[in-house]
C-alpha cells in the first residue's frame, strides 16, 4: 500500500497548493462544528463523499483545528496522484480483504501514535449524490475505531459535506461536523457501525434542512475564496454609489 509521507519540504508545499486550489474554486468554505475540543485530540472523521474536493476539504478542516491530517484514498486513485501522500493521503485496495486489513492497521497506528491527528474516511466508498438521506455505508470506520479503542478512547465525528451555489458565481463548500462520539474498548464493530451510520445520516439530513430553511448563520467562514469577476464588479459599483 502507499503510505502518507511527512516530507519536511514537500508537505508544506502541497498543503499550500491545496488551500490555494480551494480558494480559487470556491467562494468560501464554511464550517459548523459542534462542541469544539479545548485541545487537539486524535479524531476519526467519517464523511459523506460528494465530490473530488472532499479530501482537500479534509486537509483544511484538520489544519483549521490544529491537527495533522490523514485521509484514506483508493489505492488506484492515489497511484495516479501520488503527490497527495505528502498532504496526508494513504491507500486502500478496493476488493482486497488483505489490503483493507493492512490499511486499517496502518490507520490505527497513525491515530495511536499522534495525539493531534485527524484521519478522514468516506464510508460510502465512492462519490455519490449529496441528496441521499440514506447514506451508503461500509463498516471500515467502525472497524478502525474499535481497533484504536483497544489502546485508548478515540473521538469519532461525522462530517456532512455540500457544495452549493448561494448567490455568487462560485459555489460554497459547507461542512457540518457532529459532536464527538467517544469510542472506548469493548464495543463491537457491528453495533458501532449502526450507531455511526445513524450519526452520519443525521448530520446529512440536518445540513439539508439548514439549506432548505436558509439557516446558515452558524456556519463560520473557515476559508474565504479569491474574489470572482462578479464580486470585483459589484465592489466597483458600490464605490460609485450604485445599488448592487
Amino acid at each position: 500500500m502507499i503510505h502518507a509521507d511527512d516530507h519536511p519540504l514537500l508537505e508544506p508545499f502541497w498543503k499550500w497548493y491545496i488551500a490555494n486550489s480551494v480558494r480559487g474554486h470556491f467562494d468560501a468554505v464554511r464550517l459548523q462544528l459542534e462542541q469544539p475540543d479545548p485541545v487537539p485530540t486524535p479524531t476519526l472523521w467519517q464523511a459523506t463523499h460528494v465530490s473530488w474536493w472532499d479530501g482537500y476539504l479534509g486537509v483544511l478542516l484538520s489544519k483549521h483545528l490544529g491537527l495533522t491530517h490523514r485521509v484514506m484514498m483508493l489505492e488506484e486513485n492515489l497511484s495516479k496522484y501520488r503527490f497527495l501522500r505528502f498532504a496526508g493521503a494513504f491507500g486502500v485496495e478496493r476488493g482486497s480483504a488483505r489490503g483493507a486489513l493492512e490499511s486499517l492497521r496502518y490507520a490505527a497506528l497513525e491515530l495511536q501514535n499522534e495525539k493531534a491527528r485527524g484521519l478522514m474516511m468516506f464510508p460510502a466508498g465512492d462519490i455519490g449524490s449529496p441528496h441521499q438521506r440514506t447514506v451508503p455505508y461500509q463498516s471500515g470506520a467502525a472497524s478502525l475505531a474499535v481497533q484504536v479503542a483497544k489502546s485508548a478512547p478515540i473521538a469519532v465525528r461525522s462530517v456532512a459535506i455540500r457544495l452549493e451555489y448561494l448567490g455568487a458565481s462560485k459555489p460554497e463548500a459547507l461542512l457540518r461536523v457532529s459532536a464527538p462520539r467517544i469510542v472506548a474498548g469493548g464495543m463491537h464493530t457491528k453495533d458501532l457501525s449502526a450507531l455511526l451510520q445513524t450519526d452520519l445520516e443525521r448530520e446529512t439530513a440536518a445540513l439539508q434542512t439548514d439549506l432548505e430553511m436558509g439557516r446558515l448563520e452558524d456556519y463560520a467562514v473557515m476559508l474565504r475564496g479569491a474574489g470572482s469577476v462578479q464580486q470585483g464588479w459589484d465592489e466597483v459599483r458600490r464605490k460609485f454609489g450604485v445599488k448592487v
